[in-house]
């Protein structure tokens, strides 16, 4: 058996010979952090902008909460519902960017009106 990099990528290229054929078995990279299984570029890139979109939204949702909610003395905690059935990888994103830019939103936030 042999085994040899590539590159920048993560995976190994393993070549088996097997009756004095060596076929090549497919390069395999590594999985992304957490849950989040992307497939394609066009997969990320609308993962990518599902983020963006979502966190801004999310930052400026979070930044009115604690603008207008200030008084209470705990931050409100939201979580979106983890269906069975697969999401586009634009609401994944979406979804994901929200929820961080709710946080960052409201923390800042927070700290400018809230003394």
């Amino acid at each position: 058996m042999h085994v040899r990099k590539l590159g920048a990528t993560v995976g190994t290229v393993l070549f088996i010979a097997a009756a004095g054929l060596t076929q090549a078995a497919t390069p395999v990279a590594a999985a992304p952090a957490g849950d989040t299984i992307i497939a394609s570029a066009t997969d990320f890139r609308d993962f990518k902008k599902g983020y963006r979109d979502g966190y801004r939204d999310g930052y400026r949702f979070g930044w009115e909460m604690a603008r207008d909610e200030c008084k209470k003395s705990q931050k409100m905690m939201f979580k979106f519902d983890d269906d069975e059935e697969r999401e586009s990888d634009y609401m994944r994103g979406y979804n994901k960017g929200y929820t961080k830019g709710e946080d960052k939103g409201f923390d800042k936030a927070f700290w400018e009106y809230c003394d």
